[in-house]
């Protein structure tokens, strides 16, 4: 079948090249000729067959307006659905179809099985309240410009299923193969493939869930506190600007909790839950840590904007909170 499919695109794409370059003209700018054939700089689409200007050959699935490449190669042992008005906002989710076969034959309840990943789209609001809290399994990868975000679910737990043993031992690099190109290479084609689409992350760690619950619950008890004024409670000021310049594109590497350096610290805390974030005060590094009961964990925090240093985003937050305060 692979090789059948392949020939198809050959003949095809062999076809479409004098379209192609008539309607380009010489020149890299988008052009849909006769016949469900699309040439947009070095890329042709014919209808849901693609070929990329980096040789790659896939079938496109759409949903709602985005688009998903799934490699020639990979396709016919995937089943990839497109689901209209989930409740989740998932517009697309790929399992291996060996997989869902196996456990179909071997039991009634097989939802899941072979689940590989989904893509889903939400509002800043649902965004908001993911970040608040543990999102095992949810990564977020890309925000729309009309401010939706885009998130890449993937299992938490193995869904490969075969009939027996054997078969598993058998095709395990099959699957292996599999996960890896989804877990390295779906979110980046995707956001290649979809226009007006920008990379983002959001790290996943208690400190930058108790980063957003200041910003996001409105109910939320923390005060944010130095040596200068003492612990302040938030008043008046929007914590959400603060909070998104330290979480948003941040890489938290957790790190030896001893080898933090001596010095002062801006303090987030909730002294209802005995939890606290300290953010050390330096421009060498930045310095997250975790407090809770019997336990700390330290991070070193990096960002693509290196202007950013976690204590003095901190500073700013805590004296607007203390300018604030005098004018109460």
């Amino acid at each position: 079948m692979k090789n059948y499919q392949q020939t198809i695109l050959c003949l095809l794409l062999a076809a479409v090249l004098v379209l192609a370059l008539a309607a380009c003209g010489g020149k890299q700018e988008p052009a849909v000729p006769d016949g469900g054939v699309t040439v947009a700089g070095d890329s042709i689409d014919i209808d849901n067959l693609a070929l990329r200007p980096d040789g790659e050959a896939g079938l496109l699935y759409e949903n709602d307006g985005l688009k998903l490449l799934i490699p020639l190669e990979y396709d016919e042992r995937l089943i990839t659905e497109t689901p209209e008005n989930d409740e989740r906002g998932v517009l697309f989710t790929v399992s291996e179809k060996a997989s869902v076969e196996a456990a179909k034959a071997q039991s009634e309840n097989y939802d899941g099985a072979g689940r590989l990943f989904s893509i889903g789209r939400i509002d800043e609001a649902a965004l908001r309240e993911m970040l608040c809290y543990d999102r095992s399994g949810a990564e977020i990868f890309a925000r729309g410009g009309d401010g939706s975000y885009y998130v890449f679910y993937h299992p938490t737990d193995v869904r490969y299923f075969r009939e027996d043993n054997e078969a598993m031992a058998r095709d395990q690099e099959q699957w292996t193969e599999l996960t890896g190109w989804a877990w390295d290479s779906v979110r980046s084609t995707f956001l290649a493939e979809n226009d007006g689409l920008t990379a983002v992350e959001y790290a996943d760690n208690l400190a930058t869930e108790l980063l957003a619950r200041a910003a996001y619950q409105p109910d939320a008890v923390y005060t944010v506190s130095t040596l200068e004024f003492g612990p302040l409670e938030p008043a008046g000021v929007d914590p959400a600007p603060y909070v998104e310049r330290l979480i948003c594109n941040a890489v938290f590497e957790s790190i030896d909790p001893d080898s933090i350096p001596g010095g002062e610290y801006v303090v987030l805390s909730y002294p209802e839950e005995d939890f606290r974030v300290d953010f050390l005060l330096t421009k060498e590094a930045n310095y997250v840590r975790v407090v809770q009961p019997e336990f700390e964990t330290l991070y070193k925090v990096t960002y693509p904007d290196e202007t950013i240093h976690v204590g003095d985003v901190m500073e700013e937050w805590y004296h607007a909170l203390a300018e604030q305060n005098q004018r109460g």
